[in-house]
């Protein structure tokens, strides 16, 4: 029995290198293409789709004294007022973020 024999039913496998390397360059137009496009797809996604911007924050006002003294036009707020505390929330939740480009 020669070394390159196997026991009954089995062939040898044998494997070219060359034939894997010319079977590949043969393919290479069409796999250079499926991944141009590819690219391609997802950059017209990524400037098409639209831009989301999500935050959340949790703002906590305490008033405490001042210890301020003569200040002209310097307008108070009395923050345990309701009113007052749904219009600072207003004011708040009122500004929208929009995408810059760049």
């Amino acid at each position: 029995m020669s070394s390159q024999q196997k026991s009954k039913g089995e062939a040898p496998v044998e494997i070219e290198v060359r034939a894997i390397y010319y079977a590949f360059r043969e393919r290479l137009p069409i796999m250079a293409l499926v991944v141009a496009a590819a690219v391609a797809g997802a950059l017209v996604y990524l400037y098409v789709s639209p831009k989301l911007y999500r935050s959340q924050a949790i703002v906590q006002i305490e008033q405490a004294q001042r210890k301020v003294v003569a200040f002209n036009d310097f307008a108070t707020q009395d923050l345990q007022n309701a009113e007052t505390m749904r219009t600072i929330e207003a004011r708040v939740a009122s500004n929208k973020m929009t995408p810059g480009r760049g």
